[in-house]
């Protein structure tokens, strides 16, 4: 789908300071769930210092973001109930991501 760096890597390697998305994962690309605009915010999101929701697998706020929730494990589809099924730094399907929480605007900052 796509890739980035973290900021922290600017320092030491320049050259590699990006965020590369697949052209099959943009508006009308071929990978179903993940074609809309979605998979960039989350790109973005690593780009600008952001984790997972479910780094470090419920061992509490690994992700720096204070309103986070701790997650097991990604989610997948659009399963409901789940809190971060909305947030583009989980794995869910881009039609049911809209978000990033305050905390996670913050961790961006900092």
């Amino acid at each position: 789908l796509a890739y980035s760096t973290y900021p922290w890597t600017y320092t030491s390697a320049r050259t590699d300071d990006r965020v590369v998305v697949s052209f099959s994962s943009l508006p009308g690309g071929s990978i179903q769930n993940y074609n809309f605009r979605h998979t960039i915010s989350h790109q973005v999101g690593h780009w600008a210092g952001l984790y997972h929701t479910f780094e470090g697998r419920c061992l509490g706020s690994v992700d720096y973001a204070s309103d986070t929730h701790a997650e097991a494990s990604p989610a997948y589809g659009c399963p409901s109930g789940l809190p971060l099924v909305y947030n583009y730094m989980d794995y869910s399907y881009e039609s049911c991501v809209e978000e990033f929480t305050g905390g996670q605007a913050v961790a961006k900052t900092e």
